[in-house]
């Protein structure tokens, strides 16, 4: 239910006041242990809300925490785009590497004389 709510949120944020925005965020990220990996999920979706993750102020409820949002934060004050910063950082804690998990082989080829129909 909570995604749910995540995701309504990030889709439609940008017709309420950011510091509203940050403090809802920041209750559903107390009782939510899976909220990281939601809310970066949808900074890659809604630029919007990838820069509002990734710029919270100060004077501002303590932002939500995990090893994606950390991740986020920290390429966006490098400089890359928030939404990038958002992709990158999902891609980079769900796969150690930036590789992906259980692939060491490659990919299966037809071996000489065994094709599939090519021409």
């Amino acid at each position: 239910m909570l995604a749910a709510v995540v995701e309504a949120l990030a889709a439609r944020h940008a017709g309420h006041p950011e510091r509203r925005v940050r403090e809802l965020l920041a209750r559903v990220a107390e009782r939510w242990p899976g909220a990281d990996a939601a809310l970066v999920r949808c900074a890659g979706r809604w630029a919007g809300f990838a820069r509002l993750l990734a710029s919270w102020p100060e004077e501002a409820p303590p932002p939500p925490q995990g090893p994606r949002l950390a991740r986020l934060r920290a390429l966006a004050a490098s400089g890359r785009d928030p939404q990038y910063a958002a992709a990158e950082a999902e891609r980079q804690v769900d796969r150690p590497g930036g590789r992906l998990t259980g692939h060491t082989k490659g990919l299966p080829v037809p071996g000489q004389g065994r094709s599939h129909g090519t021409l």
